[in-house]
């Protein structure tokens, strides 16, 4: 009888090592229906609920998402009747952390930051558990792809060395998350980057994840878009208009005006290749050399060689770098594929 009552508390007493030794929260968190792992990138603007894993633990939660100065600063959530912890994007005091002091780790193959979160439970005895959660609350990077430049011009006077008048540049913009998007311009015929852009030239409210933006454009203007939500804004790589001019009066001009500034002697024999995408078909508006096709993970997904339209109905949604050569130069692009 004796030995029965030690094997007993011996294994109350095991059974609770176990409990309180190992994982007070659960590795499952529930977004939208749905149960991942801790470890997933989280991309919805939908509540996290981290449950326990055991509701006869009793004891509290804490909530901290990670400022510029690497410290913890607590966030609000809500606790429900069976003791789970829910964590609600939208509450005011966490849009207003993350828009103004929350730390944004970029992941380069999700092209999108993410804010770190701890999750804390502390038993009422003592024993702590935490994990660590990441979430791309603000807009991914906006993608800047199918850029049309139409350069119009009275005569060759080229009077004040200006497009004149202004030619049609267009653009997709992608972005996943962004509520809206404001588009910045720098002064017009600039050879190289300006320090600050003072031009807000457009916006576009209340659109879809991916859409068209464009204005009446000059040579040797840089332009980027900025992706905003209400937890922040995020902007695209800056492109110049002269990138995407295809006339070679145009160019011609434009370098004789580099170098009547003292800035160089750069070679405009071989115009930029253009290229169009359809979400199935990328057509150029020459033949290129090579092509080589990357998933975000660095895998080659394609490869051709002499060419000027590629067919890419085959691959999965995501995004893809697209490398490509012509007559020596090497360029690079991203596309989204829907």
């Amino acid at each position: 009888m004796l030995f029965k009552k030690i094997l007993l508390l011996g294994i109350i007493f095991m059974s609770a090592g176990d409990l309180y030794g190992g994982n007070l929260i659960s590795r499952q968190i529930e977004q939208n229906g749905s149960f991942y792992d801790a470890e997933t990138y989280f991309t919805s603007l939908s509540d996290l609920t981290i449950r326990l894993t055991d509701n006869n633990i009793y004891g509290d939660w804490n909530v901290a998402i990670l400022n510029e100065k690497d410290e913890y600063v607590d966030i609000p959530f809500i606790i429900t009747d069976y003791r789970q912890c829910v964590i609600t994007p939208f509450d005011e005091t966490i849009k207003k952390i993350s828009r103004r002091e929350a730390k944004k780790i970029y992941n380069e193959s999700l092209n999108r930051d993410f804010f770190q979160l701890k999750v804390t439970y502390t038993a009422s005895d003592k024993n702590k558990d935490e994990i660590y959660l990441k979430w791309g609350l603000v807009p991914s990077r906006p993608i800047i792809s199918n850029v049309i430049f139409i350069a119009n011009y009275c005569d060759w006077d080229w009077e004040y060395d200006m497009i004149y008048p202004y030619g049609d540049f267009s653009f997709d913009i992608y972005s996943e998350n962004a509520n809206y998007f404001n588009m910045y311009v720098s002064e017009g015929c600039l050879f190289e980057l300006p320090d600050f852009f003072e031009h807000l030239v457009g916006h576009l409210y209340n659109v879809p994840e991916s859409t068209k933006m464009g204005y009446d454009a000059d040579w040797g203007e840089f332009v980027f878009v900025s992706a905003i939500n209400s937890f922040g804004a995020v902007h695209s790589d800056t492109i110049c208009t002269t990138s995407y001019i295809t006339d070679e009066m145009i160019l011609k001009r434009i370098e004789e005006l580099k170098n009547e500034a003292g800035i160089g002697d750069v070679s405009v024999d071989i115009a930029p290749p253009t290229y169009q995408w359809n979400n199935s078909t990328l057509t150029f508006n020459t033949q290129i050399d090579q092509i080589h096709i990357y998933d975000l993970s660095g895998q080659l997904c394609h490869k051709t060689d002499n060419c000027d339209t590629v067919d890419l109905s085959d691959l999965h949604n995501g995004f893809y770098i697209i490398v490509y050569q012509y007559k020596s130069q090497i360029y690079k692009t991203k596309i989204f594929k829907s």
